[in-house]
């Protein structure tokens, strides 16, 4: 009978609110039916909708080939996404449902949301509310900080927020990674009723009652980090020196027209315009020292390259190392060519490349110094032993955009990237260790319930990575770019 509840009932035909009140209204239902899954309709194999409980599509719905519109796709990603809450209520605030076709069978894909890829930190309050502390998903050195009901979703006002609570999850995300000395970045409200980005050095400014916060406007949080600290979180900028990553920063806090901090970034490295993207976001409060509040645009990190683990450079081509946000246990690789873009096929000098890449992303070597001698030891960096791998071949992926384009398939909803990519099996417990967020899930819950990851999880990897490409794939005599004929 709180205000807030009484606020969604009145709006049910919204979609998100819908779903919050669905799953209020079910989760008491689950506990009665003894944690039994899927539900019973299911077992006795009638249909539960066009999602089953187990986020498995229906059978005439999997197997049909006639085109399906944009309205019944929303609508079967809705109903996926209750499905979901179901499972786990965090898991909707969380992730995102995409209904996708290959030229067999349509299917569902269950992914991590953009912003919370690149999670560090997550404190469990009370009452249901979770603290993210993630990485700016923009090319900046800050740290985002937002509140989440389990149930409800993000708080949506800072009048939600308890300060003590908030006071202490920052704590303990600073004790965490040795920081001090940080400076925030919150929104204010002005005379005119707007919004405006401001730094300030202290939270005391912005947690005490008589702050110049408007306690009725969206909640914006934001802690700038040290540059060497987010070279080690972001681990896609290790393919620039130290040197140029600072000054990546300093052309981002002046920031001056879109299309100058465009180009001035992309100079740094040719490959930084494969790696980012203009920001959707055309105006950008002037959150940095020396901004004024005209439009600002810092460029986006592609969602790849906010999971990355290991990138590395060969002859003009990048291999980039990035964990799937799609719950399956692979490491994906990736060829970009830093003057052309993605590879869609592989040279045969590129494939020797690659395996040296691979190579050098298993093994890690570390040096002990003495005054006399200096003792280098190679370590296997995630323990990655006798992998398997998985391919696609690039006959089958011309295949799939050919369908897509004959049926007439949105490219969203395609079933893969036409690009070059191999997936190289890892162990559970690396993926739920280099992305955060999976650890302050259920994990093992989702692979016993969600029908999307049970099979990411069966499919059974290949042995060899020179077999599959090198035998399997046809040597051109160069290397065929993304858009090529």
């Amino acid at each position: 009978n709180c205000f807030i509840c009484k606020q969604l009932k009145r709006n049910t035909k919204l979609t998100k609110h819908y779903i919050y009140i669905y799953i209020l209204k079910n989760m008491e239902k689950r506990k009665r039916e003894d944690e039994s899954w899927p539900c019973p309709k299911c077992q006795s194999g009638a249909e539960c909708g066009d999602v089953l409980c187990s986020l498995q599509l229906s059978e005439g719905l999997r197997q049909s080939t006639a085109p399906i519109s944009d309205a019944k796709s929303k609508d079967v990603e809705l109903q996926a996404l209750r499905k979901l809450g179901l499972i786990q209520p965090a898991l909707v605030h969380v992730c995102q449902i995409k209904l996708v076709r290959n030229q067999r069978r349509n299917l569902i894909n269950v992914r991590l949301q953009k912003q919370f890829i690149p999670t560090l930190f997550v404190h469990s309050g009370q009452k249901g509310l979770r603290y993210y502390f993630f990485l700016s998903t923009k090319l900046e050195p800050y740290v985002c900080i937002q509140i989440v009901n389990d149930i409800r979703g993000s708080l949506k006002s800072w009048d939600e927020v308890d300060c003590a609570e908030l006071l202490g999850a920052i704590t303990a995300f600073k004790t965490k990674f040795g920081i001090s000395g940080e400076r925030y970045r919150h929104n204010v409200g002005l005379l005119d009723g707007s919004l405006k980005s401001r730094l300030t050095p202290s939270l005391d400014r912005i947690l005490t009652p008589a702050s110049s916060l408007s306690k009725s406007s969206r909640i914006q949080l934001d802690m700038r980090i040290g540059t060497k600290m987010w070279m080690n979180t972001l681990k896609i900028l290790r393919l620039l020196s130290e040197e140029k990553v600072r000054e990546m920063v300093k052309i981002t806090e002046t920031c001056g027209e879109a299309g100058k901090l465009w180009n001035d970034i992309v100079t740094l490295h040719p490959a930084l315009r494969f790696l980012l993207q203009r920001s959707r976001n055309r105006k950008w409060g002037g959150g940095h020292q020396g901004a004024g509040d005209g439009e600002c645009s810092i460029p986006e990190i592609r969602n790849n390259f906010l999971s990355t683990v290991f990138v590395v450079q060969k002859n003009d081509v990048v291999y980039e190392f990035h964990l799937s946000d799609k719950f399956e246990p692979y490491c994906i690789v990736i060829a970009i060519d830093i003057y052309e873009g993605k590879l869609l096929v592989l040279s045969k000098t590129q494939v020797d490349d690659i395996e040296s890449s691979i190579q050098d992303f298993k093994k890690k070597q570390v040096e002990f110094h003495d005054r006399n001698f200096v003792l280098v030891i190679c370590i296997a960096r995630y323990g990655i032993q006798n992998e398997q791998y998985h391919y696609t071949s690039y006959a089958e992926r011309v295949e799939t955009d050919q369908y897509t384009k004959s049926a007439g398939i949105n490219t969203k909803h395609k079933a893969h990237s036409t690009d070059f990519h191999l997936k190289i099996r890892i162990s559970s417990q690396m993926y739920c260790n280099e992305l955060k967020i999976c650890s302050t899930l259920n994990f093992g819950e989702i692979r016993r319930k969600v029908e999307p990851v049970i099979y990411n999880f069966s499919r059974c990897p290949r042995l060899s990575v020179y077999h599959y490409i090198c035998h399997l794939e046809f040597y051109f005599s160069g290397s065929v770019y993304h858009g090529a004929t």
